[in-house]
């Protein structure tokens, strides 16, 4: 396991993480009243896990103080932001990008005081043809998530699409 790849979880992270998609179940804050639901101790929101960024220093959006941060302002996809696999499979003119789909399989908790590390996983891409902005380039992601004795405990895919070239405005309106 590398250093760069280790996403320890804290009771607070969990605890600001719940208030934040407005979760008041005391299973992620009472360790007495998770354990009376038979847990070991709280566990970690559903999609919790994506918080990992905050941890992976190749994360193009986590801010990083030696670089110009790229979601301020925001900055159309272009070839130079992309990963080298996604490079080569999409052929994009700098069009647009968006994030499709998410899914996440649970295999254990993820309980407070777990330290996490992950894998990427292997990239499918494949394309359609789209109605103004030419191609459709899908990338699919796969990370997996194991806690410190190496168990797997969550599987979390993801689906990208980019536009072949950017969407023009018809009639003074933006196209989308």
């Amino acid at each position: 396991m590398s250093k760069k790849n280790i996403f320890p979880i804290d009771a607070s992270q969990i605890l600001f993480f719940a208030r934040s998609i407005n979760e008041e179940n005391p299973i992620y804050y009472d360790v007495e009243y998770a354990q009376s639901k038979g847990l070991k101790g709280t566990i970690a929101p559903l999609t919790f896990v994506e918080a990992y960024h905050q941890f992976d220093s190749t994360y193009r959006l986590r801010p990083n103080p030696d670089k110009k941060w790229p979601g301020t302002p925001r900055q159309k996809i272009t070839e130079s932001k992309k990963n080298d696999k996604q490079k080569k499979k999409s052929q994009s003119k700098g069009g647009t990008g968006l994030h499709a789909e998410q899914h996440f399989e649970y295999h254990l908790p993820v309980y407070s005081g777990d330290v996490l590390h992950w894998k990427d996983g292997e990239l499918k891409s494949w394309e359609r043809e789209g109605k103004k902005g030419g191609k459709l380039i899908f990338t699919e992601y796969s990370t997996q998530f194991f806690n410190q004795n190496d168990e797997l405990v969550v599987t979390a895919r993801k689906v990208t699409v980019i536009t072949e070239k950017v969407v023009k405005e018809e009639d003074g309106k933006k196209s989308s």
